[in-house]
């Protein structure tokens, strides 16, 4: 999961909140200028990136426009743009999991919400693929990243296999880049490793290569 900067609202959004039946009866047409400012907000390198796994998004149909308060518990806020986001349509983990009943009951309020703070200073991807909370959160952020990994299964096997291979490309680049390394001051090892960094920009799972890249 990655910090993400929030659009300005779609106007139809305000329309729909008036007079919409639900959000079931949408047309294609309602959807479009929602689906196009989340693509904005998902978006890196002109790909398309889910906004709670980071997993590419290659086609519309592969993704959807996820409610982080869930529509059946919460109606009043269908059509707040600040409870939409983009998953991917895994049933194993993010949005589909999340409200499937397979996995922990939640609030919306105990979730990490990637465009109200940063994930990266919560959340800790290791080597491994696996991701936990950061050691000195207070209890409270603890026990939020806790149930926002629980709840939306970030720690599923498929995804702890892709953020490991990535963790393991980017293992690979430091290997070849090693001896260069150790003859730059940090100031220049630090601009060496960001330009690194955006090499992945456009692959899916960059906070496992950026996090192995300045923590391991």
């Amino acid at each position: 999961m990655r910090r993400l900067e929030r659009p300005e609202a779609p106007k139809i959004l305000e329309q729909l909140a008036k007079h919409s039946t639900g959000w079931d009866a949408l047309s294609p047409e309602d959807r479009a200028p929602i689906r196009k400012a989340l693509d904005a907000m998902s978006e890196r390198g002109n790909r398309t990136f889910c906004n709670y796994c980071e997993q590419l998004i290659a086609h519309a149909e592969k993704g959807h426009i996820e409610h982080l308060a869930s529509r059946s518990k919460h109606s009043k806020l269908i059509f707040d743009w600040h409870n939409l986001y983009l998953s991917c349509k895994e049933p194993e983990h993010c949005g589909e999991f999340k409200d499937s009943g397979k996995g922990v009951p939640y609030s919306p309020d105990q979730l990490v919400r990637p465009d109200q703070e940063d994930p990266e200073a919560i959340f800790r991807i290791f080597s491994t693929g696996k991701v936990q909370p950061r050691p000195g959160l207070d209890q409270q952020t603890r026990e939020r990243a806790e149930k926002t990994i629980e709840a939306l299964n970030l720690n599923a096997k498929k995804l702890v296999n892709a953020r490991s291979a990535t963790a393991k490309q980017a293992e690979a680049v430091i290997f070849e880049i090693l001896e260069d390394l150790e003859t730059l001051s940090n100031e220049e090892r630090a601009v060496f490793l960001e330009d690194e960094i955006r090499s992945f920009e456009g692959s899916p799972f960059l906070t496992t290569a950026r996090q192995f890249f300045l923590e391991s």
